[in-house]
């Protein structure tokens, strides 16, 4: 295991001040726009281990095994395999994403990057929202 691997390992929240630092139109957006962001980003806890993440969002919770396929000396590159939809997920969350994003179910790679700013340490990804513009989605570390 790499130390960039050994970096990832622990509980880590979505830091919605630092998503919306540059997140795209946020400071131009009403505040209603403002406040139905501020209901997605901040709420998600992440906790790696050696090859799973468990996510929990409002007591929703996920588990899904996932590789290091590349690192570097800030980052990471993770293979995920959400739950194929059988025994993994239940019958709700299945119905609920086949009508959202089916390829949910699909493995996918996510480019990790790590920063350390004042003693805290943070990882960041690069996502589309609703398949339409790039934002940076932000980590702490809480344990």
């Amino acid at each position: 295991m790499g130390p960039m691997h050994q970096r990832i390992l622990g509980t880590w929240k979505s830091d919605r001040k630092k998503t919306f630092s540059n997140f795209p139109g946020y400071k131009e957006s009403s505040l209603a726009r403002k406040r139905k962001l501020g209901r997605i980003f901040g709420h998600l806890e992440i906790k790696y281990t050696a090859c799973f993440l468990s996510t929990n969002i409002d007591g929703f919770r996920q588990k899904t095994r996932y590789e290091v396929v590349a690192e570097d000396h800030n980052s990471l590159v993770l293979r995920e395999t959400a739950c194929s939809g059988a025994a993994e997920c239940d019958d709700a969350l299945k119905a609920l994403v086949d009508l959202i994003d089916p390829s949910y179910f699909q493995t996918s790679l996510r480019h990790l990057r790590f920063e350390t700013i004042r003693g805290q340490d943070y990882y960041w990804f690069s996502d589309l929202l609703l398949g339409r513009s790039l934002y940076a989605e932000w980590f702490r570390r809480i344990n």
